[in-house]
This record gives structure tokens, C-alpha cells and sequence, in this order.
């Protein structure tokens, strides 16, 4: 099952046999190729398996292929790649991510294909197996080289044609598909490789806004496409530990986690919290949290946001426990510090997470009546969360206050299109009907028929009372919302406009800033920079 497709050529057809890499290829293309497969296994974050190894070959026949635990790339088709300009990383990481996904996805009949070809056309039901496998690996090849920094999409429809060329290969081939379907075979996968993308900001914007059950809902739907990636086990995880912080009282966990989607809005003079009469299904929620985050460091032992999402599972569970066992409490109090030291191990220069870990260090500390040693750490990582929770051992829960915006007559607005107007007759590019296990909802994607160039509108709708409309900021949107801020404002510049955000989502590279009254957040990166924004209408049950 492999052999060809060049969202993703495969290339075992075009390939020859050769097995050693030899030292004539310029070195700095090794280096080019290793660099880009090595991010991409980094992306897919599957160390279950065996690391696969990539070896370059000189033979002219060779395009791309796999065999046992080695990706095996022609010189001739990484000179192609080149060929491309600006767009040749992206073409490389189309051949090789492809490749990768065959590897993953356990696509192992490439020997008994080979032989079967060469003696005979197709049976058809070996060539439907084959494209079931060559659209998988074109999917999930895309997405994994969109999650590695890559723009496959746009490159594809122009390389596979020169491939063919570039090979010497007629459009039709006995035993396979057109040039044409290809192309358009290559296009399907980067619509609906789109679609996913677009779940995934969705999802993600509905976390900012507290919509965790109707995020999660789109997290499980790409989920159930077969995409296995270990931000959606993590992001699967945070939906559970926040379940489960609604069932604790706020005097109980009075300061912000790391991954604390709510920090302000928690540690604010008007937070009442919850009282504790369910305790048996906040410890269910917890340990279901663990679980995903578990899963998702079972695909990289490394992956430090998953460790110190555990460190905070772990201590939620402690603080849960000890209520009745003091012993079982100290136990996750001891698993959240192992989590803890093995994050500082493994965040090496990532400013962010090395604040998350202080951060999550202080919390064990502040929690164990160690109030210097809490103190410590939260001066040390000097990030607004830190500084937060500093200011609740000094005033106490409910003494951390700050000036809030009242909501606005003028309206923020992108493009200076209404979503009010929007809301009265929506019309959509592309929409889908999904369910989850609060039942079914409806998600829709408009650009074109709103005449966007820099945005996006997305709509969720589980029915009138439940609903989310979000128009969100393209990179290079130019210009400002209604108080001022741009693309690259800083983060003292957002809150001297807009004062103190009601919510601020922990992300592993950097921060939404979330006000509700204005119904827009902002997104920050590690720099403190904005990145974007996004403008919403939400009907929460």
C-alpha cells in the first residue's frame, strides 16, 4: 500500500532498488532532508514505534518510498523539490510526510505489491485497498506537515505534474489513477485536510470562551477521522481537568494553574465557586484527564506540555484526596513534582513552559504551606500568571481585583463586517453536521460569500440557545480592532486598551486574553506579541 501518490507520491514505481546511500550527494542536501524529517517525526510525536530512518540515494530512478523502518528519497526527486523555490521545503515535506504516514499508519504490503505489478495489472481489490491507503497517507501526510510548519496544500497541484515529467511517466499509467485524478485526488484531501484544521480553531476558540463540552465535541469528531496526534489527547485532557475544576470549591484551589483556562475570572473578587458535593466525579474527571494526558505522552515521552498538564491533573487530585486520606493526597502531591522535575528536564530553551514549570513548582509548594518557597518560584518566572498568584498570597483569594471595560454601544468588528448582520441570514462556504455526547451540531466555515479577505467566520450551533459565531484574524491582517491593537501590539499594550481580561487561556507557546464584555480575545505569543484575534457572539446553555 504505498507506492505512490505525491499529495504524496509514493514512488515504490518509480523507485529502484538501490539500498546504500552514497557519499557523492552534497552534504548540505543530507542535511536539508534530515532537518526536515526529523520535524516532522517531532510533529507527529509517535514514539511508540520504532524512530524511521531516511537515507538519500543517487539513483535517477529513485523518487520516494518506504521499506521496513527507512524512508527512502532520490537525489533526482530532492532536486526537484528545490526546483521550487521558496515552496521547496513544502514540496519535500509533501514527499516525505507521506512516506511517514504509510510508516505510522502500518501500511505493510509494499513487498507483495511490488511483486504483484510487475507481473500482472491490478486485481481491484488490491488496487481499492491500495488507494484507501494512498488517500489516508495523503491526508494525514498534509496534516502532519501542516502540524510541522509546512503549506503542502498550495505546492501539490503543480508539483505532481512536474513529477511526472520530471520521471518520464505518461498521465496514464496501467494500474493506476490519471495525472488528473491525482490532482484532484490531491485536492479532496487538502479540502477536507482544511475542514480538519478549521475543527481544530474552532475547538480551540471555543475553549477561550468556556465552551469546554462543545470544544470537545470537535476534538473527538477529528479524532474519529483517525487522526492520532498528541495535541488532541492533550487537548481532550484540559476539557476534563476544567470539568473537574467546576467541581471545586475556589478557596480550595485559590491560584492559577499552567494550563488555568480561566486564571483571572478564578482569582477575581466575584468568583463563588462551587460546593463539594460531588466529589467522587471530579476525582472520575481527573483521573480521565490523566488518562488522555498519558496518551498522549505514551506518542512522546518528551512532550513537556502534556508533563506538566499531568503535574496539575496530579495536584487537583492530591487536593481532592487528602480531604479523606491525607496519604493518597500526598501521593499525587508526589507524582505532580516528579511530573514537575521532568518538564524542567525537558523544556530546554522554551521561555513559556520554563515559566509553566516554575509556576507548577510554586503551586505544589504554596499548597504544602511553603508559602517562601511558592513566593520563590512565582517571582522567578515573573509571568503574569505567576505574578497573579503571588498577588493571592498576599490579599488572599478574593483580593485580586482589577478594572474591567463595561460592554461597549460600538461593536468590535474585522473587515468592518457585522456579525449581527451575519447572525440574521448566514450563508457559508462550507458546512458540516457533526455529533458528540451532547448531541448533534452543526459547524459551518464563510469567507467568500462575505466577501473576507483577512478572516475567517465560523458558526457552532448545537440550536438557538447554544450557539458561537467567530470571526477570526488571517496572519496577515493589517489592521486593528476598535481600541487599537495590531498584529504585533505588545501584551502591556492590549491590557492598557482593553484593562484586565476576565479570562486567560494557558497555551504551550503563549496566551488568549479573553473579554467577554467586549466579545473578542486576543491571541499572544511567547514574545507577548499579538498574533491575532478573534470577535465573537456566544449563547452558552
Amino acid at each position: 500500500m504505498k507506492k505512490f501518490l505525491l499529495s504524496l507520491l509514493t514512488g515504490c514505481l518509480f523507485s529502484g532498488i538501490s539500498t546504500a546511500s552514497p557519499p557523492l550527494i552534497a552534504e548540505y542536501k543530507l542535511e536539508t532532508a534530515h532537518r526536515v524529517f526529523e520535524r516532522l517525526i517531532l510533529a507527529r510525536g509517535d514514539f511508540g514505534l520504532p524512530k524511521p530512518k531516511l537515507e538519500l540515494l543517487s539513483n535517477p530512478k529513485e523518487l520516494a518510498r518506504f521499506s521496513g523502518q527507512t524512508v527512502y528519497l532520490g537525489e533526482k526527486a530532492y532536486d526537484l523539490c528545490a526546483s521550487f523555490g521558496a515552496d521547496s521545503l513544502n514540496a519535500l515535506a509533501a514527499l516525505l510526510s507521506h512516506e511517514l504516514i504509510h510508516y505510522y499508519a502500518g501500511h505493510t504490503w509494499e513487498d507483495e505489491f511490488s511483486r504483484e505489478f510487475a507481473t500482472a495489472d491490478l486485481r481491484e481489490d488490491v488496487k481499492d485497498s491500495w488507494l484507501e491507503d494512498e488517500v489516508q497517507a495523503d491526508l494525514w501526510g498534509g496534516l502532519l506537515a501542516f502540524s510541522a510548519g509546512y503549506n503542502v496544500q498550495a505546492v501539490v497541484p503543480v508539483f505532481l505534474p512536474k513529477l511526472y515529467q520530471s520521471f518520464g511517466k505518461e498521465e496514464d499509467l496501467a494500474g493506476y489513477p490519471h495525472l488528473s485524478e491525482r490532482i484532484q485526488l490531491a485536492k479532496q484531501s487538502g479540502e477536507k485536510l482544511d475542514e480538519l484544521l478549521r475543527y481544530f480553531e474552532t475547538a480551540n476558540y471555543l475553549v477561550a470562551i468556556g465552551m469546554y463540552e462543545d470544544a470537545l465535541g470537535y476534538y473527538q469528531a477529528i479524532l474519529k477521522e483517525g487522526y492520532r496526534g498528541r495535541e488532541m489527547y492533550n487537548n481532550i485532557g484540559v476539557y476534563y481537568v476544567q470539568a473537574a475544576l467546576g467541581l471545586f470549591r475556589k478557596t480550595d484551589i485559590p491560584f492559577g494553574l499552567p494550563l488555568e483556562l480561566d486564571v483571572q475570572a478564578r482569582i477575581g473578587p466575584n468568583t463563588k465557586g462551587n460546593t463539594l458535593g460531588n466529589k467522587e466525579q471530579r476525582e472520575q474527571f481527573l483521573q480521565e484527564a490523566i488518562r488522555y494526558f498519558e496518551s498522549a505522552r505514551s506518542m512522546d515521552p518528551e512532550y513537556t506540555t502534556a508533563l506538566i498538564n499531568l503535574g496539575c491533573a496530579h495536584i487537583l487530585l492530591g487536593v481532592s484526596t487528602r480531604v479523606d486520606d491525607p496519604d493518597q493526597g500526598d501521593l499525587h502531591f508526589s507524582q505532580a513534582q516528579i511530573m514537575a522535575k521532568k518538564a524542567e528536564r525537558e523544556t530546554g530553551n522554551r521561555r513559556k513552559q520554563n515559566t509553566d514549570v516554575l509556576v507548577l513548582r510554586g503551586l505544589l509548594a504554596a499548597l504544602q504551606e511553603d508559602t517562601p518557597s511558592a513566593r520563590r518560584y512565582w517571582e522567578s518566572a515573573s509571568s503574569p500568571l505567576a505574578l497573579s498568584n503571588v498577588q493571592v498570597l498576599e490579599k488572599g483569594a478574593f483580593g485580586v481585583s482589577g478594572e474591567r471595560l463595561p460592554r461597549a454601544n460600538e461593536r468590535e468588528r474585522i473587515e468592518d463586517y457585522s456579525l449581527d448582520l451575519f447572525l440574521r441570514q448566514p450563508l457559508f462556504d462550507t458546512q458540516s453536521g457533526l455529533e458528540a455526547s451532547f448531541g448533534k451540531f452543526q459547524w459551518g466555515k464563510c469567507r467568500a460569500k462575505a466577501s473576507l479577505s483577512n478572516s475567517n467566520i465560523y458558526l457552532h450551533s448545537v440550536g438557538p440557545g447554544r450557539y458561537a459565531l467567530l470571526q477570526a484574524t488571517d496572519p496577515g491582517y493589517s489592521g486593528s480592532s476598535l481600541l487599537g491593537i495590531r498584529l504585533g501590539s505588545k501584551r502591556e499594550d492590549v491590557i492598557s486598551a482593553y484593562k484586565t481580561p476576565d479570562a486567560v487561556v494557558q497555551l504551550g507557546n503563549g496566551e488568549f486574553l479573553v473579554y467577554p464584555a467586549r466579545e473578542i480575545l486576543f491571541r499572544l505569543d511567547e514574545q507577548q506579541q499579538v498574533t491575532g484575534w478573534c470577535v465573537f457572539r456566544a449563547v452558552k446553555p
